[in-house]
This record gives C-alpha cells, structure tokens and sequence, in this order.
C-alpha cells in the first residue's frame, strides 16, 4: 500500500454495553455518524457494533456496510464521507487540531465505492489529507471526489470538486472535475479514462454555519453565512455535475 464529543442517550448506551462494546472515553471524537442505511456496523478495540445515526466515530475505528448497506460520516472538521454496499473505510489517524502544522487525516479505504468531501484539515494544509487505497494515495488539491474499487481489482478515481492527485510510486496524475483515473498497481503510474466512478451513495451534504468550512488567507476558520436554495428536495443521488455549486447558488453551500 502506498502511501465534540457527541452525547449519546441513556438507552442506547445500555444497547451497544449489552453488546459488549462501550465507546472509549476520554477519546476525541473524530465525527459523528450523519446517516446510515441497512446494515453498518464499527469496529473499535477489537469489538464490533451497529453503528446508527447519531454515533460517534473515533480515530483508529473501522467502518463496515454490508450488501444493503450504506452511511455517511461528518467529520469535526465538516468534511463528509460517505459509503456505498460491501465498503470498508479504517480511520487510520485523525486529529484536527486546528493547525495546519497538527492536524492529521488518514484513511484506508478498502474496498467498496466512497465519496468524499474535504473539510478544513485539507483546506488547512492539503498534505496533511490523504486517502489510502490499495494501490494508490489520493491526496487532495480542492475539495471532492470518488472512488470504487471494479471488479478486476483495479479502482477508479473521479474528481468532482476543484482538483485531486492520485499517486502510485509510478508518480501522481492531477484531476478536475469529470476527469477520472483507473489504477491498476502501486508500480504502474495511474491511466486517464474517460468513465466516472459510479456510485450509489447518499447525497453529500455539510451544514453550512459559522466557521464553516471557509477559510482565511491564513488558514483560520472564515464566518460564512447560512445559506438557502430554492430546491427543496434535492435529487438523493446526483450526478458529479450536480455536486459543483451553480451561480444560482449562494457560495460555501453544497447541495
């Protein structure tokens, strides 16, 4: 391979402890589970659990979907993920630390399809973001893209937002919105195709408040305003082209 705290109730703290798995304490939280669909399960410490909406995910868990399954995940620094049926997702190492020269985010992506939206740590200091296939490092020059893995074990990877970098030892190839690579090795440098990663995923969405996801020229959080559109019932699966914010929309929001 290449290279908060959320409250829980009372009764689901008595649901996953009868499972035998109770959250870590005096972790930070790495994000907070925003939605899921069938089944999701996390592995933390060994153990495994569903994961539902509302759960907290932490550094080191690892995200399951099962064939019907699907979720996605907001981080704290307001970047989203999300996953497609039979995915794994391991949050290798996170820490927003509000400093470029801190923070941390490292992925291993497995397998399945993922579509991801960076948040600050990426805005911050886009080296500090990195996704981890199996062949392959996507590293980040903006903000969104996705990832499947085919078939013949090869993986497709398609820039949605502003530009991405998908690098093999063979060297990085750079991609803009609707370009895409096919990588078939750690050795082989990355094929331009013309094909998009397709993927049945949940719409991404991040809640656009103050201190969102803007920032200054010196890397701080920027207040942006809350943000309203005239469509009130999105499309749950849109196209690439749908994900780039139109004139018609207010900057900083992403429907």
């Amino acid at each position: 391979m290449t290279i908060l705290s959320f409250t829980r109730a009372a009764g689901a703290l008595a649901f996953v402890a009868a499972l035998g798995w109770v959250p870590a304490t005096g972790h930070a939280a790495a994000g907070i589970a925003q939605f899921t669909f069938g089944e999701v399960q996390v592995q933390r410490s060994g153990k495994n659990a569903p994961l539902i909406k509302g759960d907290s995910i932490e550094s080191g868990d690892v995200l399951n979907t099962g064939p019907q399954g699907r979720a996605q995940v907001k981080f704290t620094d307001g970047g989203v993920m999300s996953l497609s049926p039979d995915s794994q997702l391991v949050i290798q190492r996170y820490n927003d630390a509000k400093d470029g020269s801190q923070d941390s985010f490292l992925v291993n992506f497995v397998r399945g399809g993922l579509r991801a939206i960076t948040g600050l740590i990426g805005k911050r200091n886009r080296d500090n973001y990195k996704v981890q296939t199996s062949a392959s490092t996507i590293g980040i020059r903006g903000s969104g893209f996705s990832s499947v893995y085919n078939p013949d074990g090869t993986v497709t990877v398609s820039g949605e937002l502003d530009e991405i970098e998908v690098c093999t030892k063979a060297g990085c190839i750079g991609l803009g919105v609707g370009q895409s690579v096919v990588v078939q090795g750690n050795e082989l440098l990355p094929i331009m195709t013309s094909p998009q990663a397709t993927l049945e995923l949940p719409d991404l969405r991040q809640t656009i408040t103050i201190g969102g996801n803007n920032v200054n020229s010196e890397g701080k959080a920027a207040i942006v305003p809350s943000c309203t559109t005239s469509n009130p019932n999105p499309n749950p699966n849109p196209s690439p082209a749908a994900v780039t914010a139109s004139p018609s929309v207010s900057a900083g929001c992403l429907f």
